[in-house]
Order: C-alpha cells, then sequence, then structure tokens
C-alpha cells in the first residue's frame, strides 16, 4: 500500500487485534484519521496495519475505503470497544 505521495505507507504486519472498515480521512507522516462511520479517530501508523478494501487496490486518493487492523488495547483507548 502507498501513500499520497506514492511511497510504501509504513505500517505494522503483524498488528493482532480486531479489523475495522472505515474510511482514511487525513493522513500525516505518523498517523492516519481514521471514520468507522460514528467517529473520527487519529491512529498512530507504528501501531496499526491498514489495508485497501476490496476494489480500491492501488487507490492513493484520501476518503477511500480502508480496513484497519488496530489492537485491542488501542481501540479500547480510542473508544472503539469498551
Amino acid at each position: 500500500m502507498k501513500d499520497l505521495f506514492g511511497k510504501p505507507l509504513h505500517t505494522q504486519p503483524d498488528i493482532k487485534g480486531e479489523e475495522y472498515c472505515g474510511t482514511l480521512v487525513r493522513e500525516s507522516g505518523a498517523a492516519i484519521l481514521f471514520d468507522d462511520g460514528e467517529q473520527q479517530i487519529w491512529l498512530p501508523k507504528s501501531q496499526i496495519r491498514i489495508e485497501d478494501a476490496p476494489g480500491n487496490a492501488g487507490s492513493r486518493a484520501l476518503e477511500r475505503a480502508v480496513i484497519v487492523t488496530i489492537p485491542d488495547w488501542l481501540a479500547k483507548e480510542k473508544g472503539l470497544i469498551e
């Protein structure tokens, strides 16, 4: 997966946690703004794995559908789970 500048997107390959489907709203060098349909939260790229949702492969545009794997501790911290 590549970032908006065509460089490899630095995400963690071995994250254990739940997958969340949503939209990539914004991106910085260290984090993404992820919209799960109920809230928008900033997630550190160093703690998550991001994959393009089916049908979006190769797209680098913002507002694209993505699947984000988030460790349970971070999902709790960000209010995605209790």
